[in-house]
């Protein structure tokens, strides 16, 4: 018997599972995600993650309603270097309606590309501000000067800086998202395989003055 082959044509398949090996050697078995990706277990310390697994695949199975009158909202995160991609994603309540992902693009192309989004899907310069842009390192700059030198009053992050009472908000209006609201069984595959990539590995954890702080199983 060939112990390599793919049984279930939506399973893991081998090579999956040595990429998962190599990716968190040497201590890949004990990883909550190596557990639940490659081995179908829950991880033994989800307490501490800041979105349960079960929580995202329960928003896998949520279907949008076929009336959508939410008000949209636009993020952008810009590639920082080599092989990172620039997103554009665009949510209605709990639904994502438009994601993109692009290679290695100047300010000016991001900046026309989130104008030409924010159009086709009716959101007009006075509501500008329900586009955030990632503005770490800078490389959010250039497309968040363009925007507002065009009249769209966008939202600048940072998420690089130090932490802020409204990050911790911001990571836990996220969870609440997931948990209470994200209805995402339309959501194309490879959203879904990189949230289920991305959210399990956050981690929160109870500072002394009661703030929570955040942080990754890994960078």
């Amino acid at each position: 018997m060939n112990a390599r082959r793919q049984v279930l044509p939506w399973g893991v398949t081998w090579h999956q599972v040595e990429e998962m090996r190599a990716k968190y050697n040497p201590d890949y078995e004990n990883d909550p995600v190596y557990q639940f990706k490659v081995r179908g277990l829950f991880p033994t310390s989800a307490i501490e993650n800041l979105i349960a697994i079960a929580d995202l695949e329960a928003a896998f199975e949520g279907r949008p309603p076929l009336v959508n009158e939410e008000p949209l909202a636009i993020g952008v995160d810009v590639a920082r270097y080599g092989d990172d991609q620039t997103t554009i994603q665009a949510v209605r309540g709990g639904e994502i309606v438009h994601a993109e992902d692009f290679a290695r693009p100047d300010g000016m192309e991001v900046a026309g590309r989130v104008v030409d989004t924010a159009k086709r899907l009716g959101l007009g310069k006075e509501h500008a501000f329900r586009i955030s842009i990632d503005a770490t390192d800078g490389t959010g700059a250039g497309p968040v000067d363009r925007l507002r030198e065009l009249g769209q009053d966008v939202n600048e992050e940072n998420f690089g800086a130090a932490p802020r009472a409204d990050d911790a908000e911001l990571w836990w209006a996220l969870r609440d998202w997931i948990v209470s609201e994200a209805t995402l069984a339309d959501c194309p595959s490879r959203i879904k395989r990189e949230l289920r990539q991305d959210l399990p590995a956050l981690k929160y954890s109870h500072q002394s003055d009661g703030r929570r702080s955040f942080r990754r199983w890994r960078t």
